[in-house]
């Protein structure tokens, strides 16, 4: 039985011409770091890709686990000396509570070792500041399901 109601734009149950383009939501990012000044200029460069958000800061481990918690972000760059809690434990907590989030340690500390332990927490990712210039690769490896551990020198 029909009510006479016509919709336009809509032919056998698909629509035509008139589709608006899906707008692609934001990555949205979490620097943890100990320092006002990293934070401030990981947020500078992340930022420049407008693709990119950073939607919080945390300055330690313990506050990471916190902020991870209030805002789900899609990934989480992580440096490894931190007080309070280091960068490992905090990440340990962080997978085991949303092992969908990958994080990136980036780290003055990045080494071998360090790598070894941080695969062992679950984290995705390790990257020398020494090499930030490289942190958008690194964070688009996480994003599309990949590890990222390059050679350490």
């Amino acid at each position: 039985m029909s009510h006479g109601i016509q919709v336009h734009g809509v032919e056998n149950g698909t629509r035509d011409s008139l589709v608006e383009p899906k707008k692609i939501p934001a990555v949205r990012i979490l620097i943890v770091d100990d320092s006002p000044s990293v934070r401030t200029a990981l947020r500078n460069f992340l930022e420049q890709d407008a693709n990119w958000r950073v939607c919080g800061e945390a300055e330690d481990g313990r506050e990471a686990v916190q902020r991870v918690r209030q805002l789900q972000p899609d990934v989480v760059v992580m440096d490894f000396l931190m007080p309070v809690q280091d960068g490992l434990h905090a990440s340990q907590e962080i997978t085991a509570l949303f092992p969908e989030i990958p994080i990136l340690l980036c780290t003055m500390f990045a080494s071998s070792q360090l790598s070894q332990k941080a695969r062992a927490v679950g984290v995705r990712g390790v990257l020398p500041k020494t090499n930030i210039a490289r942190i958008g690769e690194a964070i688009g490896a996480l994003l599309h399901g990949e590890l990222f551990y390059p050679p350490l020198s």
